[in-house]
């Protein structure tokens, strides 16, 4: 079985002279060989990452700096007709060859593909994306007309181009070294993507089972994650922000190891790790750190910390002082 093994590329660790093939060969190792043209007078800066979930399928993102990118003719004669969609941080032009354009800008994603004869233009001084490729082959079951769906700019309003960006945001290498895993977030990318895109019946109802409730779930975490010092985190807090039920957010932790209320408390115990540890909070009072994640009084804070670290608050500062 092939190791999982995430494609990394920053500037700052190459070499002064030549960075741009640098750069190139990063694009040629996920497939892409991208020419790149830099805007005049601007040094080339790149960091990025793909993570290559399944053959035909890499999600990555990163930044670079402004820069045209495209395949020439010969490049396109290898035949990679990848579809690409990117979602940019900033905006991102995509200019055809015979001079249509299409802007993208925040909330929104470009659709492209890699046999067409296309230029993809980052023109901000520093431009930070999420995007993913996936095979032709792959994507077509799963999506009607699909060259129909190519070369434009997404509606900013959408919301499943915001799931499918936030479920692969959401993709953290140290969590897909299991083969498993992977494979599942590349069924869920390509489910979503299908739903996003415009999907046939069997995609819809694909997507419907697996990764739109891998992408609700996802995001119900990222509120979570954001909201931890706020007393009323709860179901209905989360599905006010989802934009769903409670009964809904519920359900989707049903199939987790923990429940919604058990992964408020187990982050929000971690979070008091952290805190505990870092040495620039040493004075801060153990009660305050409690108030501000959300911890109604200093007893009960207490007792659910030693339950998950098996040990209390005060013990752990006192470790992190002696280290």
């Amino acid at each position: 079985m092939a190791e999982f093994r995430p494609i990394e590329i920053s500037s700052e660790h190459l070499p002064v002279y030549n960075p741009d093939e640098f750069a190139r060969e990063f694009f040629g190792r996920i497939g892409q060989r991208m020419e790149l043209e830099p805007q005049k007078g601007t040094p080339i800066t790149i960091r990025a990452n793909a993570l290559p979930l399944a053959p035909g399928l890499i999600a990555g993102g990163g930044s670079i700096s402004a820069m045209t990118s495209h395949r020439t003719s010969a490049m396109r004669s290898d035949g990679n007709s990848d579809i690409l969609i990117c979602f940019p941080v900033q905006r991102m032009l995509m200019r055809e060859a015979g001079g249509r354009e299409f802007a993208a800008g925040p909330g929104q994603a470009v659709l492209g593909s890699l046999d067409r004869p296309v230029s993809f233009v980052s023109p901000e001084r520093r431009n930070d994306f999420v995007t993913l490729q996936l095979s032709r082959a792959m994507l077509s079951p799963y999506v009607t007309s699909i060259d129909d769906k190519l070369m434009r700019a997404s509606d900013a309003s959408d919301p499943r181009l915001r799931l499918l960006r936030g479920y692969a945001a959401s993709l953290a290498p140290d969590a897909l070294a299991s083969p498993h895993l992977r494979d599942l977030a590349a069924r869920h990318l390509l489910e979503l993507a299908a739903l996003a895109i415009g999907p046939t019946a069997d995609g819809h109802d694909a997507a419907m089972r697996g990764g739109l409730r891998a992408a609700r779930l996802a995001q119900a975490k990222q509120v979570v994650m954001a909201h931890l010092e706020r007393p009323e985190l709860s179901a209905a807090f989360v599905a006010a922000r989802v934009g769903v039920t409670e009964r809904y957010v519920r359900k989707l932790f049903e199939g987790e190891d923990e429940s919604l209320a058990t992964f408020i408390s187990a982050r929000r115990l971690d979070r008091a790790m952290t805190m505990l540890a870092d040495s620039t909070r040493r004075d801060r009072r153990i009660l305050d750190i409690a108030l501000s994640l959300g911890f109604g009084d200093v007893r009960t804070f207490n007792r659910a910390f030693r339950a998950r670290f098996d040990r209390t608050p005060s013990e752990m500062r006192h470790e992190a002082r002696a280290s």
